[in-house]
């Protein structure tokens, strides 16, 4: 699987969206022990995948 896009523009959107709950490097503030924010770093590449396209 490739992957294209502006690399600068997907980590600005990841400051201002995805950090909020995930933080900057992908560990939520509740340590990945919620259901709502969960660790992103304990995830699989598959669903990581999925859950960028839903969103």
């Amino acid at each position: 699987m490739s992957f294209s896009g502006d690399l600068t523009l997907g980590k600005e959107k990841a400051a201002a969206v995805c950090s909020v709950c995930h933080g900057m490097n992908g560990q939520s503030a509740s340590g990945g022990n919620s259901a709502l924010v969960p660790n992103i770093t304990a995830q699989n590449k598959e669903y990581l995948i999925a859950k960028m396209k839903d969103y």
